[in-house]
């Protein structure tokens, strides 16, 4: 069977994989003695590293916040349905915040160190880029049926969200004729979420994959990372 050909994600992450290994053989033998390793955050593998880790993280957990929501809740009388629903889509929210900032902050580490190594041109289309990226991001936290998001400020609700919030407090406190109608709403409420939220996610690695192929274009030559010193 013919192997899947890598995007343009999947490829850097490829590349900056292999670059670690790389620079950690230097420190081989301290690392299986399991010694403490020293190497100079300002070296541009451990930038081009860590900052790539940083938005892959953020990526993993995006995806893990949906495979949560499509599992019922704990059987326990401190996690309702209301409860569990709405901490899980206030921290997608949060994640898609943190993602769009370190999406600024790695690609302008990544020119800033290549700029004297690489031309003005794909300088510029990595800022074009920049601001695609997170004017697309804030399509999905923001103006796309989605207003008024302040992370940091208070957690998002919708009619929804309220209706099961009050259908479980009724329920909580022995109106149990409310229990069926508990039940119909979160199944709804969470079903739209699940298909949200996954349709966001494809719709930001669609955003990526173009992101990612520009910052490659720049750290990457000849089949090897460009040392930009």
């Amino acid at each position: 069977m013919k192997e899947k050909e890598k995007n343009n994600f999947e490829r850097y992450e490829e590349i900056i994989a292999n670059l670690i290994t790389k620079t950690l053989l230097e420190n081989e033998e301290d690392i299986k003695q399991g010694k403490a390793v020293d190497i100079n955050k300002n070296r541009y593998e451990i930038i081009l590293f860590e900052g790539f880790t940083e938005i892959f993280t953020v990526i993993d957990t995006l995806k893990l916040i949906v495979t949560f929501i499509k599992t019922e809740p704990p059987k326990n009388s401190e996690i309702n349905y209301s409860n569990y629903l709405n901490y899980h889509i206030h921290n997608y929210f949060q994640e898609m915040y943190i993602l769009k900032e370190r999406i600024k902050t790695y690609a302008t580490k990544v020119y800033r160190k290549y700029q004297k190594v690489t031309n003005i041109d794909l300088i510029d289309r990595t800022k074009e880029t920049i601001i695609r990226v997170t004017d697309s991001l804030n399509t999905i936290t923001g103006d796309r049926g989605i207003r008024n998001i302040h992370v940091h400020e208070k957690k998002y609700t919708d009619d929804n969200l309220n209706w099961l919030s009050s259908t479980t407090f009724l329920v909580k406190n022995n109106h149990i004729e409310y229990t069926s109608i508990q039940s119909e709403i979160y199944i709804e409420t969470r079903n739209k979420w699940i298909e949200t939220i996954e349709n966001n996610n494809k719709f930001l690695m669609d955003m990526l994959d173009n992101y990612f192929k520009v910052l490659t274009e720049i750290i990457y030559k000849d089949n090897e990372v460009i040392n930009p010193n």
